[in-house]
């Protein structure tokens, strides 16, 4: 058994070594490379020398910034005879190898391995009607009924903001915003299983026998030493809906509401030199992203990729694990939100009637643009081409001319008809006594949450919890 599982490791990780990008879903977003340098000193490689210094910054969920990891790696020409290499390896400018008082470098004696252990955050999170929610009605109601809802917001005692879908007395579906769902009321939609929060890892190996060969994994099976992620900034349209729930008054033009909802990523402009070559595209009608690509100096294989000024890769082709004799090439992903913010008049949840609070209701999309970049000619820039989600830059849509137009002012029912958008409710959470029975259609089946419930409790085990305080509560 012993032997057969430790076949079963140097298979896999020969595999890893031949195959270090990984594509990793859209839905994970635990952690993102948010730079890689992979600096390569090979003056006296000719005569068995090597030296090379590998920096990941992986942004972990729960955290503020980024972790960095450092590996130093350095065959001299004695190593070179003797074989080996000395090492040392940082995470945030501690040193976790060599652990020896006063060594700045060791040699390996075995396979240097760290594992770093977080509590992932819940995949779904904003994903239209990813979940479905069973509202806890009043006695002698059904408790089986589960409506298709979009989750918000995690909260600190775990529960959860939630927009949930449900048909009024008309039939017609309206959005409501609850603010406090406890995770027992909350499932899956596509496979009804309940709410889980994944343990996750980040797992450094270095091999004995090629420490040049460093690999940085999730959970032990994924690599994400390529998985390049830059955010994107947020941003959002106001929407003011009257207290009749007749007529949405929207902050901008319908151009620009229209851009907003399709998330069509457009071309901006494109400035092509021999050493340096950059694009500039509009990923909706208030954001710009500029991609950079240059050379390290005239003669370098070292390429710098950077997103708005800010490096994200710096490395030969062979260090992004580009084929062999192929072009040098590199894939990233845009990573943002944008949200549409109701004002709207708020609900009470015991009788359904609206009050003359207001309360603003965002709706969140989480979105991805899927961006490539390869250099065809390394002599000249020139020849980098540029994708956005398999699209070439030339053949996507031109920035749309800005002009003058009114705010739009329309009904509820054009802007679900003509724009697919929903205008929300926003039910107030009052005390926890039990709600009277509901005495309409909308009533019985939106129900009023009981939030007083207790929180949903989550269990965690790993060796260390990369996470800000806050999330352990989450």
């Amino acid at each position: 058994y012993t032997l057969a599982a430790n076949c079963f490791a140097c298979v896999l990780f020969a595999a890893m070594q031949r195959c270090r990008t990984f594509t990793i879903p859209k839905s994970e977003i635990d952690f993102m490379v948010t730079e890689f340098v992979c600096h390569d000193s090979n003056m006296m490689q000719a005569l068995g020398a090597h030296s090379k210094v590998f920096t990941w910054k992986v942004l972990v969920s729960g955290r503020n910034q980024p972790i960095e990891i450092q590996l130093h790696v350095e065959r001299g020409l004695v190593a070179s005879v003797l074989g080996g290499a000395e090492v040392t390896l940082l995470a945030d400018s501690q040193r976790l190898f060599p652990l020896t008082l006063g060594a700045e470098k060791e040699r390996l004696t075995e396979d240097l391995t760290h594992h770093w252990g977080f509590r992932g955050t819940l995949k779904g999170l904003n994903m239209p009607d990813f979940a479905e929610v069973r509202p806890p009605l009043a006695p002698g109601h059904s408790m089986d009924q589960w409506y298709p809802a979009t989750l918000t917001r995690q909260r600190e005692d775990g529960h959860f903001e939630v927009m949930v879908r449900v048909p009024d007395s008309n039939g017609r579906v309206r959005s409501v915003c609850y603010p406090a769902v406890p995770a027992r009321d909350i499932r899956e939609r596509s496979s009804g299983r309940p709410l889980l929060l994944p343990h996750r890892s980040l797992d450094l190996r270095v091999p004995k026998r090629d420490p040049l060969a460093a690999t940085l994994s999730v959970d032990g099976l994924e690599l994400i030493t390529h998985y390049f992620v830059r955010h994107s900034p947020s941003s959002a349209i106001q929407m003011r809906v009257d207290k009749g729930r007749s007529t949405v008054e929207v902050g901008v033009g319908h151009s620009i509401l229209s851009h907003f909802l399709s998330r069509e990523v457009r071309r901006v402009h494109v400035q092509k030199g021999h050493n340096k070559v950059a694009w500039t595209i509009q990923v909706n009608p208030f954001i710009e992203h500029m991609v950079e690509l240059e050379r390290q100096s005239k003669w370098s294989r070292i390429f710098t990729l950077s997103i708005d000024g800010r490096r994200l890769v710096e490395s030969s082709a062979a260090d992004i694990d580009c084929v062999e004799g192929g072009p040098w090439h590199c894939d990233f992903r845009f990573l943002g939100e944008s949200s549409l913010d109701f004002e709207v008049f708020e609900t009470d949840r015991r009788v359904l009637e609206e009050l003359d609070s207001t309360s603003v209701v965002s709706q969140l999309t989480r979105f991805t643009c899927d961006c490539g970049v390869t250099i065809e000619d390394e002599r000249d820039l020139s020849s980098a081409s540029f994708t956005v989600d398999g699209v070439d830059f030339g053949q996507l849509a031109a920035k749309a001319q800005a002009y003058p137009e009114p705010k739009l002012i329309t009904s509820v029912e054009v802007m679900q008809q003509q724009y697919g958008v929903i205008v929300p409710f926003k039910v107030t959470e009052n005390d926890d006594s039990p709600p009277p029975a509901p005495t309409s259609a909308f009533a019985s089946l939106s129900g009023a949450w009981r939030c007083c419930s207790k929180p949903a409790t989550v269990s965690t085990e790993s060796e260390q919890i990369i996470s800000s305080p806050d999330a352990k509560n989450a």
